[in-house]
């Protein structure tokens, strides 16, 4: 199986979520099942240790997308569930 990262035509992104009480996988899955992101994977940063109330995931997406683009989608559906604080591509 290709590895998604190799096709040229993904990123990878690494999004600070904040405001939140949730557990990442109830984000995770609030946003694959609301959002109309072309997701391939989206899980918990591993590497990462966040303050209380803040959590940081990674998402691999199928199709270029900014920044702004995906926070703005995010945003449309975290409501009083999270707040998106930054998007950054970092692969």
């Amino acid at each position: 199986m290709p590895n998604p990262s190799d096709s040229g035509t993904t990123d990878l992104f690494r999004i600070k979520i904040g405001n939140t009480d949730r557990t990442a996988a109830e984000i995770v899955s609030e946003i694959r099942q609301h959002s109309a992101l072309p997701i391939i994977r989206l899980a918990p940063a591993k590497d990462r240790n966040s303050l209380s109330g803040e959590l940081e995931l990674d998402m691999h997406l199928e199709q270029k997308m900014s920044p702004a683009q995906i926070k703005s989608d995010l945003e449309k559906y975290g409501g009083c569930m999270y707040q998106v604080i930054t998007v950054e591509k970092i692969g």
